[in-house]
């Protein structure tokens, strides 16, 4: 017959170590010891770099169409493109964006893939791609790059505007020639040239927008973009080395009669500035 008595309760394993080490300070001490060592001997093994390198395995892609809008662009570039890109191998994903006078396209590849043979790749799809329309500007391709940004410099003053930013010039211009060659100027207005178009002129000299655009482009070398609005015509360009009254006496074609044809006899010329993204203040 079974006897049944009192439960035994094991000793914890936890308190039997606990009472070991109280017991056996001297292993303690080489235990912490090896670990502290052990520390050590990884920081060093470590790889250390005060500027890491970052891999991005991403491709921009960028075909100009001056002024074109978003919809054609879209049917005549993008849905031709997109599809070409999509069968580059080790591409993951595709973003295509038609706005006005450009398409431009984001690729993704897989981690770790060779992104030089891409790029080569990628080159070598849009060489071969001549269903384009003829007047599509000079595609172009880049790879994304890592840019920390290591501080910001405030230029302020008792000053115009235009001085202001002609001293920024200047500094930039000195910390390139210092060895520090990516910097950037924010917080000034951008130079616009707007070109109003009269719509009956348009329809007398049998013109077009995209006409006058790469009329204007071969001048300045700059890519206007066309619109309409409210029934006019317009052109916007960031030409900053023409003045108003130069891209004016641009000669858009020339007539049987030996003269010729110039933006200021079929549009309105303006100078304004841009509205600027983000504008810096000191002190409120």
């Amino acid at each position: 017959m079974a006897a049944f008595g009192a439960p035994v309760i094991p000793k914890k394993i936890p308190s039997k170590i606990f009472s070991y080490f109280i017991e056996h300070r001297t292993a303690a001490n080489l235990i912490f010891l090896f670990m502290l060592v052990s520390g050590l001997v990884s920081v060093m093994e470590i790889r250390k770099q005060f500027f890491p390198d970052v891999s991005f395995e991403v491709i921009y892609v960028t075909v100009p169409w001056s002024g074109v809008g978003p919809q054609e662009i879209d049917r005549a570039v993008v849905s031709r493109l997109e599809p070409r890109l999509r069968a580059i191998e080790g591409i993951d994903e595709v973003y295509a964006t038609a706005r006005e006078g450009v398409a431009s396209f984001r690729l993704e590849f897989q981690t770790g893939w060779d992104i030089e043979a891409a790029l080569d790749e990628t080159r070598s799809v849009l060489d071969e791609t001549t269903d384009l329309p003829e007047d599509v500007d000079e595609h172009t391709i880049r790879r994304a790059r890592f840019r920390d940004r290591v501080t910001d410099v405030l230029v302020i003053g008792q000053a115009p505007l235009d001085v202001l930013e002609q001293y920024a010039e200047e500094l930039r211009t000195k910390l390139f020639a210092k060895g520090i060659t990516k910097s950037s100027i924010a917080g000034m207005a951008s130079p616009e040239i707007r070109v109003d178009v009269n719509p009956e002129s348009i329809e007398r000299f049998r013109l077009t927008l995209n006409e006058i655009s790469q009329a204007i482009s071969r001048e300045t070398g700059t890519q206007p973009v066309g619109e309409v609005d409210r029934g006019t015509a317009r052109i916007r360009t960031e030409a900053e080395n023409k003045s108003a009254e130069e891209i004016g006496e641009i000669a858009i074609r020339s007539r049987p009669d030996g003269t010729k044809l110039r933006v200021k006899d079929v549009a309105a010329i303006y100078e304004e500035s841009l509205s600027r993204n983000a504008a810096l203040f000191r002190d409120g």
